[in-house]
């Protein structure tokens, strides 16, 4: 279009096909189609960044800008100040594109329903939200849109939780970085989310172990103290036996530890000490709870039948018997000199 006749730079016709293929074009249009109120109306409801085209008179011109920002909130990065200033217009535009708080004046960045709005809209819009915003629990929970019925109040924070991606407990002040429930609002989307909370609630047995039952691998976030704790972690097992993964080696070589862990969860035996992967009554019990965990038992146990056969139930005694005393190892019998005895 840039290089057309400026017969068809005024043919509505014309520029109405290269907008749609590329909006850019119509900076190319007649200044007589920029300057028409009319054309830019029909322009702005097709697609509203349109609007960045539009003469200033026409930009000016408030019902052009609702239809634009309604369109496509991010249109009001082209709107004049008293527009950005507008907190009916920015609500407009943050409803539709969450993101366009960005362009808001500084005291509407600051306005708690539009910073509502804008993260309903757009999670990662709370970036561009006033800072006092990032302080607001409400605001900061309306940025996590998954499953936002659970969250509407304590009680139901307190319900459920669900993995889903990203997280943005790290824009959240420090002070919601200490409620237990926002973190673990946080952690149920993501379980890296840990990596920025408190050293308070990562010390604490008692959130861990909420936190293990979300996922097994935020136990990795926990104080040194508790993943060197056997208390912890025998609580742990019985949460999530795969939570062994994230303790100190010291408690993956403890043998009672381990069997609760493989008892919860069998493929956790991927996790214990080699020792204990080749302990026979460990990987049995793993076996019990899920035959895949042998391909985690020692070489040794891998190679013996008796463990393919296994098939849940008691474990049967496959330990040789022991010598009879009367037949030990240099022993005589009653018949005294001359008796036979069992050679080495």
């Amino acid at each position: 279009l840039q290089w057309a006749s400026q017969e068809l730079k005024n043919d509505k016709e014309v520029i109405w096909k290269a907008i749609k293929k590329e909006l850019s074009s119509l900076q190319f249009a007649s200044q007589e189609l920029l300057s028409d109120r009319n054309f830019i109306l029909e322009a702005v409801s097709k697609k509203g960044l349109a609007y960045e085209y539009a003469e200033p008179e026409i930009k000016a011109d408030r019902e052009v800008a609702e239809i634009a920002m309604s369109k496509d909130g991010r249109a009001l990065e082209f709107a004049p100040q008293e527009f950005r200033a507008d907190r009916s217009l920015v609500l407009k535009a943050v409803t539709s594109a969450g993101s366009a708080i960005t362009f808001a004046s500084p005291e509407l960045r600051a306005d708690r329903e539009v910073a509502m709005a804008a993260a309903a809209s757009d999670s990662a819009a709370l970036v561009s939200a006033a800072q006092e915003m990032h302080d607001d629990r409400e605001v900061w929970l309306q940025a996590n849109t998954d499953r936002q019925k659970h969250w509407t109040d304590q009680s139901a924070v307190l319900q459920e939780f669900e993995q889903t991606e990203g997280t943005m407990l790290e824009l959240a002040s420090p002070n919601l970085r200490q409620d237990p429930e926002v973190v673990l609002k946080a952690a149920a989307r993501n379980h890296h989310a840990l990596q920025h909370a408190p050293a308070e609630l990562r010390a604490s047995a008692q959130f861990m172990l909420r936190a293990v039952a979300q996922d097994p691998r935020s136990m990795a976030y926990a104080s040194d103290e508790l993943k060197a704790s056997r208390e912890v972690a025998l609580e742990a097992m019985d949460v999530d036996g795969h939570a062994l993964q994230c303790f100190a080696d010291e408690i993956r070589n403890d043998r009672e530890v381990v069997l609760r862990a493989v008892l919860c969860k069998g493929a956790a035996l991927e996790f214990a000490c080699e020792e204990l992967r080749g302990d026979r009554e460990v990987v049995l019990a793993a076996m019990l709870k899920d035959r895949t965990a042998l391909v985690f038992a020692s070489e040794a146990l891998r190679k013996d039948k008796s463990i393919w056969l296994y098939n849940g139930g008691t474990p049967p005694c496959f330990a040789p018997p022991k010598p009879s005393p009367a037949f030990s190892v240099g022993a005589s019998t009653e018949g005294g000199a001359g008796a036979d005895t069992i050679d080495a």
